[in-house]
């Protein structure tokens, strides 16, 4: 009998694969869906900015803006901050849908009702 020279206790290494990089892109997005701005994934230190610059250029041109977060999964001090000066700068910014990770964020932090409009509030 023919040996391969290998014993059961000798490691075999895989052929190295090509990993994916993810991007902080990959991890955000932002889009016009039945009249309102939904966000999904991660706010943060990186998304955050992108989120704001995009809500004021599409305020330029609404009466209402109507921002469903219910696809966000992360929202850091970053993301929060953002929202809390967005809710400022623009008055015709309406939060009206949450994720549970966000309203958590809102509940521990007491910004809930700086935020949020009551009006067509839901977290999902």
């Amino acid at each position: 009998m023919m040996s391969s020279g290998l014993s059961p206790h000798d490691a075999v290494e895989p052929e190295p694969s090509p990993q994916r990089r993810w991007t902080p892109d990959d991890l955000f997005s932002i889009r016009v869906k039945e009249g309102r701005v939904v966000v999904s994934g991660e706010i943060d230190g990186y998304s955050a900015p992108a989120l704001a610059e995009v809500l004021r250029e599409f305020g330029r041109s609404q009466d209402q803006i109507r921002l469903d977060l219910s696809g966000v999964t992360f929202i850091d001090s970053s993301g929060l901050h953002a929202l809390l000066r967005l809710r400022d700068a623009l008055p015709v910014l309406r939060v009206v849908v949450v994720s549970t990770r966000v309203a958590r964020l809102l509940e521990l932090t007491g910004t809930t009702d700086l935020v949020v409009s009551e009006m067509d509030f839901a977290v999902e």
